[in-house]
């Protein structure tokens, strides 16, 4: 009886046919897998990963140190908002006239501390003294000044012990009249104070704040000897701290850094017997 004997060709078609459906399954995943990282980097598909972008000052050209602004030396740009400069200037309003403090590159980011004031008016004091704010000079002994550690930059409370009538009795009292005040200077050592007021004395708006209007001294030096400290308050603040320096006595009281918290608190008695 006659066999008929399969032809290689015939018997290589299987493995074959496997092989190509795998290369296919491959190439296939491998497509998939590289279409989900583009996607992934470029923030595309829902937006999970996309960063916003925010419009920052930027300069137009070179500026060299000095400068004054004029038109079209500075302009808008959009940069995603993990590459914004602290700082960084997000309006051209109250720009033009300002002096550049430091040279600019070509599309470099702008902030407030690169750019001063035209007019050079007014002392060193009142250039720190934020708007709306007053400046009150606090006699202070040794003890008060924390043994001179105190320096321009830290914050305190601060607290008049006076005396109050009650009844037929004068009894001292502990009252805390302003809390979380910017010490301006201790002595002669004082906040230095840094360009970011436009030309009209306004403040210049930065992407994270409203900018500051000055910056801790690097060389800080014990003060044990000084003999007064200035403080940022407002004008009501201000009123209560001159008249509890006439009538008591007046004390700081030293807050920690990033402590803004603002307790009520009655004033204080205590009688001993």
């Amino acid at each position: 009886m006659a066999r008929t004997l399969p032809r290689p060709a015939a018997f290589a078609e299987g493995p074959n046919r496997l092989a190509l459906a795998g290369s296919v399954a491959l190439a296939l995943l491998a497509a998939i897998f590289a279409f989900a990282a583009l996607r992934a980097i470029s923030g595309s598909g829902d937006g999970g990963g996309a960063v916003p972008d925010v419009e920052v000052v930027v300069s137009a050209q070179p500026i060299r140190a000095g400068d004054t602004i004029d038109d079209g030396m500075l302009k808008l740009a959009s940069v995603p908002e993990n590459a914004v400069t602290t700082n960084a200037l997000t309006t051209l309003d109250g720009l033009t006239g300002l002096k550049a403090l430091y040279p600019l590159e070509s599309g470099e980011q702008v902030t407030a501390a690169k750019l001063g004031q035209q007019s050079n008016a007014g002392g060193p004091l009142g250039k720190v003294v934020p708007p709306n704010k007053r400046a009150v000079p606090v006699e202070v002994s040794e003890v008060q000044v924390f043994a001179g550690l105190l320096a321009p930059g830290d914050r305190v409370d601060v607290n008049a012990i006076v005396d109050r009538t009650v009844g037929d009795d004068e009894v001292a009292t502990s009252v805390l009249l302003v809390q979380n005040a910017e010490v301006l200077a201790v002595a002669e050592q004082q906040l230095e104070p840094i360009g970011r007021l436009d030309i009209q004395g306004n403040p210049i708006v930065t992407d994270s704040s409203e900018g500051v209007l000055a910056e801790s001294p690097e060389d800080v030096d014990a003060q044990p000897k000084a003999r007064n400290v200035t403080l940022s308050v407002s004008p009501d603040e201000a009123l209560m701290i001159t008249l509890a320096q006439e009538e008591g006595s007046v004390w700081l009281i030293l807050r920690g850094p990033g402590d803004d918290a603002t307790p009520a608190i009655p004033p204080q008695s205590f009688t001993f017997e």
